[in-house]
């Protein structure tokens, strides 16, 4: 789980419309995962769910500064394909856009759980962060998971938080 305090406009500004349309102090989520003998980070940006950096790197990025939340949840068998599956698949902009907003205004006003957003494998078309790693981890409903759900949905399990000094 992440918290982004991206030092441009642009992201500055995605960072703050995720977490106020999902309602959750995080805004991304990513996987650390195997590949070639290195831990790699795997998560859902511009270009899809993608692996994009080897851990130690992603951690000493200079171009953001983050809060960061590591879990360490069991992995489920299937776990691998999972990831195969969804490597490569464009980002959803879409739903983490506009369906998320519609659920969230629906769970506050209405107090009902609303998705009009596609469902099951058909949401595999496109992905965003949150959904991407509910779906790698098998969770229920994971076409509708944000942030939030992913921090709530993974609370059972050891959680370490680790603030990153502001330069």
């Amino acid at each position: 789980m992440i918290r982004n305090y991206p030092k441009t406009f642009y992201t500055k500004t995605i960072s703050r419309a995720i977490r106020a349309i999902t309602g959750s102090y995080y805004n991304h989520v990513a996987v650390v995962a195997g590949y070639a003998g290195e831990r790699w980070v795997y998560e859902a940006v511009d270009r899809g769910f993608v692996r994009t950096w080897r851990l130690e790197e992603w951690l000493k990025r200079e171009n953001v500064d983050f809060d960061f939340v590591a879990f360490n949840p069991p992995v489920p068998h299937n776990f691998r394909e999972r990831l195969y599956l969804i490597e490569g698949v464009p980002y959803d902009f879409g739903s983490l856009l506009v369906w998320q907003l519609i659920r969230h205004i629906c769970l506050k006003v209405l107090k009902k759980d609303v998705w009009l957003g596609r469902r099951g494998f058909k949401a595999l078309a496109r992905v965003y962060c949150s959904e991407a790693i509910a779906f790698l981890f098998g969770k229920e409903r994971w076409w509708t998971w944000g942030p939030k759900e992913v921090h709530d949905g993974f609370l059972p399990f050891r959680v370490y938080e680790t603030k990153r000094p502001k330069k």
